[in-house]
């Protein structure tokens, strides 16, 4: 978990997801952002972050699917 009161940047800035990736050690083209906020998952997309939208329960089986956390296929949205 990243805090943005530790690093000094918020989201949606380009310098919180940034400071994130570098926190994790992971390129952010590797990470994924789940969100409920359509503000900070544009924000992570334009820093390069692959990013959902969450919307409530029923989109962790598309979630699920499309991580290949299942082998069942991802259902329609």
């Amino acid at each position: 978990m990243v805090n943005s009161s530790v690093i000094g940047f918020a989201k949606p800035m380009a310098s919180y997801f940034a400071a994130a990736c570098a926190e994790l050690s992971v390129p952010p083209r590797l990470c994924l952002l789940v969100d409920d906020s359509d503000r900070f998952v544009q924000g992570a997309r334009t820093a390069g972050l692959s990013a959902y939208r969450w919307t409530g329960p029923r989109d962790l089986p598309y979630l699920r699917a499309a991580l290949g956390l299942t082998t069942e296929p991802p259902p329609p949205r």
